[in-house]
């Protein structure tokens, strides 16, 4: 101890010995923060995916009948929704759709007024009834959607077409396939990552499925809440997992 003393008391050697201190207490901390570093980072997380495509295999087609009437004659406003509804009654008939496919809603009655200028009074009312057609013909549904305009022009009430949708029946089942798809695609990965540092990848330690896209097939439409298109009858179905696993 005497010796160092004396060392540190020579105007050359003190700075040498403190800097070499300091190599070594920096090499410690260096090689103390690697070995953190190693023992922490023991695992990876990544994304996985599946796509599939699918044909839409129920189509929904919603119809609209509407009248616009005075305050007198609401009765003959009614008939004339009742008759229209008949006629698309016999039209669907006619194209061998099923009663039970046919599901009617209840008639709805707004005010039409006269505007907040002249006093905002209630001069008449719109009457709308709505009717849903369900099958599982898809092509032929949408063909008797598209002919529709063989119920216009008649009567008084206007008939109208207020959308076809498109549906998977199948879609809970194919989450459950396609989360198992998206699985393993994020097992690839986290290999091919885990294998580039010289590593070995280790047991899945948790997974949890991301939001669910169903598009249309060439569409690169995405929602952090998750898609379901209606519009198309080819649809791409896109699922997500992000997984986690150890490396070794």
């Amino acid at each position: 101890m005497s010796f160092i003393r004396r060392a540190l008391e020579m105007p050359f050697v003190a700075p040498a010995l403190t800097l070499g201190l300091c190599v070594i207490v920096a090499t410690a901390l260096a090689a103390n923060t690697a070995y953190r570093v190693k023992t922490l980072g023991n695992a990876i997380s990544v994304t996985g995916s599946a796509q599939r495509e699918v044909t839409s295999d129920m189509a929904k087609w919603r119809v609209n009948i509407s009248v616009s009437t005075g305050l007198s004659d609401l009765k003959e406003g009614n008939d004339a929704v009742t008759e229209a509804l008949g006629r698309l009654r016999a039209y669907l008939s006619n194209h061998e759709v099923a009663p039970e496919a046919i599901t009617i809603s209840p008639m709805n009655m707004f005010p039409l007024t006269n505007g907040y200028e002249n006093g905002n009074q209630t001069i008449g009312y719109q009457m709308n009834q709505d009717v849903l057609v369900e099958s599982s013909d898809v092509e032929g549904l949408t063909q008797i959607a598209q002919n529709v305009g063989e119920l216009l022009g008649e009567g008084r009430a206007v008939v109208s077409s207020a959308g076809l949708e498109y549906y998977v029946s199948s879609l809970p089942e194919l989450r459950v396939e396609m989360m198992t798809d998206a699985t393993s695609d994020a097992r690839d990965r986290a290999k091919n990552i885990a294998q580039s540092v010289g590593s070995r990848l280790g047991s899945l330690t948790s997974a949890s499925m991301g939001v669910f896209q169903v598009t249309p097939v060439n569409s690169v439409d995405y929602s952090d809440y998750g898609m379901y298109d209606t519009s198309t009858i080819e649809k791409k179905i896109t699922a997500i997992v992000r997984a986690s696993f150890l490396i070794r």
